[in-house]
């Protein structure tokens, strides 16, 4: 009776063991599914343009939402043996304003050239002399108005530079100077290396994805002149170069851009010194909603 008893004990025990394996295997499965779904989730289709402007459209009923990416990347990114450096020797082309112009300066800069020429605009001097390229231009609105001449200053800080000086009596006659520029490329400058940064500034570039207008940069200098002086662009490598410690690019509907993988693995390929804050919005007006919280350095 007694060895009966322990015989009966044992199958119970192995019936209970091996419950708990199925259990913990069913966990695993789970888990394996949900990590695998995530990923597939950042794989965005970027080369189908048609999907590509199926989302954009969906972006009417998108609630604004601020998030760091923490998501696993979609390809093992190769570190960059420099960071900061170009990941191409594109032409760069940097509108600076002085720090006596205020946002309604910025405003009437990007509703002048943003829909025709797409340029970076800037308020910091560093910022748009950096970059080893072989092609660079500053278009420096009233650069009387440093305390330093200018030309001299980018001489010496950032050689190279094709400097281009526009005089301007009011924010108005500034953008209808600067429409009226006709301009081809600048100068090479050849000597390497070249562009790095003066001092170690901290640097934040507000990111507007190519198919949206001046009304989005518009609204993103509303937003940040006057608090946080950002730099605003419309170029992915523009926003991630210059060995800087502290960097942050803050990516606007980056859904939105084409490519063979998502922008945060992009910069964690191409530039992976750069904190990357991916922000989604349905328009101008929630976009200025959300900037003023991750504009400051």
């Amino acid at each position: 009776m007694k060895a009966k008893a322990n015989r009966i004990t044992q199958v119970i025990v192995i019936l209970l063991v091996f419950g708990a394996a199925g259990a913990i295997v069913s966990l695993a499965s789970a888990q394996t599914v949900s990590h695998s779904s995530a990923v597939n989730a950042l794989q965005p289709g970027l080369n189908d343009y048609a999907l590509q402007s199926a989302k954009i459209a969906a972006l009417d009923t998108v609630t604004p939402t601020v998030t760091v990416a923490t998501a696993t990347p979609t390809k093992t990114p190769t570190p960059t043996p420099n960071p900061g450096l170009p990941r191409v020797d594109y032409t760069r082309t940097i509108i600076l304003l002085p720090p006596q112009a205020d946002v309604t300066y910025a405003v009437a800069v990007l509703a002048a050239t943003w829909d025709k020429y797409r340029n970076t605009v800037t308020g910091s001097a560093d910022d748009s002399g950096i970059g080893n390229l072989t092609y660079r231009r500053v278009i420096a609105v009233n650069p009387a108005w440093w305390t330093d001449p200018l030309k001299p200053w980018f001489d010496q800080n950032y050689p190279g530079v094709d400097f281009v000086s526009v005089s301007a009596s009011s924010a108005q006659d500034a953008a209808a100077k600067l429409q009226s520029l006709g301009l081809g490329n600048p100068p090479p400058y050849t000597v390497t290396p070249h562009g790095q940064p003066r001092v170690d500034y901290g640097r934040v570039y507000i990111l507007i994805p190519p198919k949206r207008d001046s009304t989005w940069a518009i609204a993103a200098a509303q937003a940040t002149w006057a608090i946080c002086r950002s730099t605003i662009g419309n170029s992915a490598d523009d926003a991630g170069i210059g060995a800087l410690t502290f960097k942050r690019v803050v990516a606007i509907n980056p859904q939105e851009w084409v490519g063979d993988t998502d922008l945060a693995s992009w910069y964690r390929l191409y530039y992976p010194s750069v904190e990357y804050v991916p922000v989604s919005v349905n328009s101008p007006a929630a976009l200025a909603g959300v900037l003023p919280a991750v504009c400051m350095p």
